[in-house]
């Protein structure tokens, strides 16, 4: 009964004399009601949809987020706590939110074609890999230029 309502299917629900036993009534009810569905019910589970970041509200959260965690990760005692590590960690989250956004943006609805929880694994599996090749791409960058930004 629970799985029937959560699905959004409207079902008058009787009450029967017996609730341990099956009543014939029961049965034709239950007949009725599936002729009436035209074998329409699926046994899924609903699903929740992945957020649209292609909308401004979604793209603010999420760089607001990034940017929270680089001000917490600065907040560490460290021997190189400076404004220069500072502002460039703000940069490459600000930077690596906005990228990610945009990815997600454009991929949502290939992701929401899969079935089950695998979009939500998709988006985290985008998410991982667009965060390495971003770190990759910009720990290249600076030891080609020798900026000194990153360890070696």
């Amino acid at each position: 009964r629970d799985v029937l309502t959560a699905l959004g299917h409207r079902v008058d629900w009787h009450s029967y004399p017996m609730a341990h036993a099956v009543l014939p009534q029961e049965i034709a009810d239950l007949r009725a009601w599936l002729a009436r569905t035209d074998g329409r019910l699926s046994m899924r589970v609903p699903r929740r949809a992945l957020p649209d970041f292609c909308h401004g509200g979604e793209l603010l959260a999420l760089a607001v987020v990034a940017l929270l965690v680089a001000v917490v990760m600065q907040l560490a005692p460290s021997a190189d706590a400076h404004l220069r590590a500072w502002s460039l960690s703000l940069l490459f989250a600000a930077w690596l939110a906005l990228l990610l956004g945009v990815t997600l943006c454009k991929s949502r609805p290939l992701l929401q074609r899969l079935p089950g929880a695998w979009p939500w694994a998709g988006a985290w599996l985008l998410s991982v890999l667009l965060v390495l090749v971003a770190a990759s791409v910009v720990w290249r960058l600076d030891h080609a230029l020798g900026t000194g930004l990153t360890a070696r």
